[in-house]
């Protein structure tokens, strides 16, 4: 579903659906959900950051207003990724 999201906002409507299809039948990722160590939050989390990332990107573009809450929201959610990424090493 993730995925879904960042696709509908990054590239063009039909790469949501083609993205979230992928997804769900990537053998990589069936490995990680069946794995018992906790590897979807990160992922997860990554995705989400990438969302925000596009979200900066498009505000920039655009020369909107840059919003000061999407940056700290990027840099915890960041910060978060590092710390699950480093103690699941």
């Amino acid at each position: 579903m993730a995925i879904y999201g960042v696709n509908s906002i990054a590239f063009y409507p039909a790469s949501r659906i083609i993205a979230a299809f992928f997804m769900a039948l990537s053998p990589f990722a069936v490995y990680l959900s069946q794995e018992a160590r906790y590897y979807t939050l990160p992922m997860l989390l990554i995705i989400l950051s990438l969302f925000l990332l596009i979200k900066i990107q498009q505000d920039i573009f655009t020369s909107q207003r840059v919003r000061l809450s999407v940056w700290l929201l990027w840099l915890i959610i960041n910060s978060l990724v590092f710390i699950f990424t480093t103690s699941l090493v």
